[in-house]
């Protein structure tokens, strides 16, 4: 845990591991809920933690879901570099790619 910016009455929770998502941080926002888009926006993250715990991102469906789920997060992903439409492609043709290779 760090000051954030020097500020001494706001701090830093820095993370790692998904265990500890689940153990702390997930916890602590389910007693100390966010408010309005937030708490929107915390429950697709809890999703999508609970999902990379078990390991279902591995395979391309799982995969598949969880970018959908990331992109509904922070105003449907309006922020993000590539689009949803973009990554699923690069997705698709990295799969014919690999079908290719002898």
């Amino acid at each position: 845990m760090s000051e954030k910016g020097g500020n001494p009455s706001c701090f830093v929770y820095c993370v790692d591991k998904i265990k500890d998502l689940i153990s702390v941080i997930i916890p602590f926002f389910d007693m100390y809920p966010l408010v309005g888009e937030k708490y929107q926006n915390f429950l697709l993250f809890k999703k999508i933690v609970i999902r990379l715990s078990k390991k279902e991102h591995f395979d391309k469906r799982g995969f598949e879901e969880v970018v959908k789920l990331c992109f509904k997060m922070n105003r449907n992903g309006y922020y993000r570099k590539n689009s949803l439409d973009t990554i699923l492609f690069s997705l698709e043709k990295s799969s014919e790619t690999i079908r290719q290779t002898p």
